[in-house]
């Protein structure tokens, strides 16, 4: 039996939190280990007990955006996946994204088809 795929949500929409804890955990193979509610939150639990496999984050947060979180992330530990979900998609530079540790857009509102192929293309499933 494979182990499930440990993500990170930070988000500092809790409905926004739950509803995509509810819709990865439906798929299967993936648990969603930490929520936080900003960067500055997640940032300051490092190092985490469990360390997750990736990272699904807001790009709008108070306190700590998540341009500024994947930068920090990037920096201890820059194996690990960073998806940036945001609604406002249009004009963001995925190669200067890249630079900042991000390896994915998710577009919000979330679908969960969207979602499935991007853990797919991530290929973290097989990792395990």
């Amino acid at each position: 039996m494979s182990k499930n795929i440990s993500i990170v949500l930070v988000d500092d929409h809790t409905v926004v939190r739950n509803g995509l804890k509810s819709l990865i955990e439906r798929m299967g193979n993936y648990t969603i280990s930490y929520q936080f509610e900003n960067g500055k939150r997640f940032i300051e639990e490092i190092p985490l007990p469990e360390k997750p496999d990736l990272v699904i984050m807001d790009l709008t947060m108070p306190e700590m955006n998540g341009v500024e979180l994947a930068r920090k992330i990037h920096e201890i530990r820059p194996e690990l996946p960073i998806v940036l979900a945001s609604g406002f998609n249009a004009g963001l530079d995925l190669a200067k994204l890249g630079e900042c540790g991000i390896h994915s857009l998710l577009e919000k509102p979330v679908s969960l088809t969207a979602l499935t192929q991007l853990l797919e293309e991530k290929n973290l499933a097989s990792k395990k």
